[in-house]
Parts: structure tokens; sequence; C-alpha cells
């Protein structure tokens, strides 16, 4: 059962995630346009991982409340676990299109008729353990392959939980009231 005070933490984390993209993306688009300079770099880096971790977090928190897996996760079923939403979202996406519950900018089916990398769960859970612990390996790490290879889902992601999470609180307990009672009967 979803508790009020999970609800309100999840939404937190949440909206800290959704700050960090829209940031992100603001950044972003000032560097497309020929804006240059390292300190806008760093924080378009930095926004960017901030929304990946915040999102990560978001996701490990709910994977711990889902009663379909065990109390104990190691990192390895949680990087499988990862990829199962992902997995699951790309489908849930080919079937609303095909039916055509669609809005009329959604990509082409094509975008989602595509297969995840099984070391997905792995590098999206990298990213976020790189953000939050300091580590010599983020010298090497290459966040720009990683926003190139896994970009598309990690916001099939983020982008899944609007509907849900972009709300108030009581909204979103009562989704998650009705949905669970949907599922059992």
């Amino acid at each position: 059962m979803w508790d009020k005070t999970l609800v309100v933490t999840l939404m937190h984390e949440f909206r800290r995630c959704k700050t960090a993209f829209h940031t992100y993306a603001f950044l972003h688009e000032k560097l497309l346009v020929g804006v240059t300079g390292q300190e806008l770099k760093i924080s378009c880096y930095n926004t960017y991982v901030d929304f990946v971790a915040h999102l990560y977090e978001f996701y490990l928190a709910c994977i711990e409340q889902d009663k379909r897996y065990p109390q104990k996760l190691n990192s390895n079923q949680i990087d499988q676990i990862m990829n199962i939403e992902v997995d699951r979202l790309l489908k849930i996406r080919r079937d609303r299109i095909q039916r055509g519950d669609t809005t009329s900018w959604e990509n082409h089916i094509s975008v989602y008729e595509v297969e995840l990398p099984v070391e997905f769960g792995s590098r999206f859970r990298k990213v976020r353990n790189l953000r939050s612990h300091v580590n010599p390996q983020r010298v090497d790490f290459n966040l720009g392959e990683f926003y190139e290879n896994y970009h598309k889902f990690v916001y099939l992601l983020y982008e899944e939980l609007l509907w849900l999470w972009d709300v108030n609180a009581e909204t979103v307990l009562n989704r998650l009231v009705k949905n669970s009672k949907s599922q059992v009967g």
C-alpha cells in the first residue's frame, strides 16, 4: 500500500528530476544555438547528470516498494528490473501507436521498435553513482556516449511518469489506489 509520506517524497524527487531536465534543456538549447563557455558546458553536464540521478532514485524507490520483488535486491537485480521497465514502456508506446491513442506529435512507431541494450540498467546506475560519489572514474566516463546510446530510454522513463506524478499528492494517491484495485479485481 502506498503511504502518503512516501508519495510526497516521491513527488519531491520527481520534481527535482523535472526541474533538472528543464534546466538541462534550456542550457542545451543555448549550446545548440552557438553560445559557448566552459561554465555553460559544465552546467549543462551537471544538470543532465542530476536529471538522470533523480530519475534513477525515483525508480529505485518505486522498485523497493513493489511487492513483486524481494526486499533486498542487489545491483544486478536492480539493473535487470530497470531494463524490464524500459522494455515494458517501449511495448506500451508501440501498442498506443498501433491503437491510434497518441498525440499528433508522437514519434513514428519505429522509434520504439528497438532492442534495449542489455547494459542499459548498469549504465543508468553508473551515471547515478558517479554523480553521487566522489570517484576518479568520472574523469574517464563519457557522458556524451551515454546520452547518444541511452537518452531515448531515459527520456521514455521520464515522460511516462508525467501523467501520474506531475500533479498534487492527493491526485497521485487516488490514482495509485484506483490502479491497485483494478489490478486486483
